[in-house]
């Protein structure tokens, strides 16, 4: 994902957006791997403003693997852009950035079911709601995930509380296609049932892939 790095005398082309605190609080949890920096924002009007740009003031993201953004995350950028009356020629620098194409169908990563794997009720997913000792379940492409995160895993505390509120007990789908927004699905959905399964398949791709990725 883009990062801001402050630099003298440079500047980027963005959507100022005016939110209530409770908005602020609510994407402060989404973005928390970044901190909130004052800045300032010239308006193609020529007027200043305050506002406060996500960023990484104290260097904790670990930038050894960066790689170009994805099809995906460029699309939401140019969309937003357009959307906003963003300048025409930042709108085709971003079409013209390297990127990762989406990958194919046959590509997408997958957790295997075990052989004789035992089915579960929804009754018993929402138990598994990560409270008084309970284990953490969740649903993915309709397969039922035990979420658990080792002894000394960095930010474990942080992983496990984003399981338990926003996860257990539910169709993850739900709520990772609101944060995962893909313009190629249409904007998200709120029922399990409204999401386009090839969707589904991707969001476990990214799941499958965040896994693999935790140190």
């Amino acid at each position: 994902m883009a990062c801001a790095e402050p630099k003298e005398g440079a500047s980027f082309h963005g959507v100022v957006h005016k939110v209530s605190e409770a908005q602020m609080k609510i994407l402060d949890g989404i973005e928390s791997i970044y901190g909130r920096v004052p800045s300032k924002a010239k308006l193609y009007d020529g007027s200043i403003v305050d506002c406060t740009v996500y960023s990484d003031p104290t260097g904790k993201i670990d930038r050894s693997n960066d790689k170009p953004p994805t099809e995906r995350y460029i699309q939401i950028c140019t969309e937003g852009a357009a959307s906003y009356g963003v300048k025409q020629e930042y709108i085709d620098w971003l079409k013209a950035h390297e990127q990762q194409p989406r990958k194919d169908l046959k590509d997408l990563n997958f957790y295997p079911l075990p052989e004789n794997a035992p089915t579960m009720t929804m009754e018993e997913v929402k138990a598994g709601n990560g409270l008084d000792g309970a284990p953490i379940y969740y649903c993915l492409n309709n397969k039922v995930i035990e979420y658990s995160v080792p002894e000394g895993t960095k930010n474990r505390e942080g992983n496990l509380k984003f399981a338990r509120d926003k996860m257990a007990g539910r169709h993850g789908e739900v709520n990772l296609n609101k944060m995962l927004y893909d313009p190629k699905y249409g904007l998200p959905k709120d029922n399990i049932e409204d999401i386009d399964p090839e969707y589904r398949r991707y969001l476990e791709d990214m799941i499958f892939g965040w896994d693999k990725t935790v140190p």
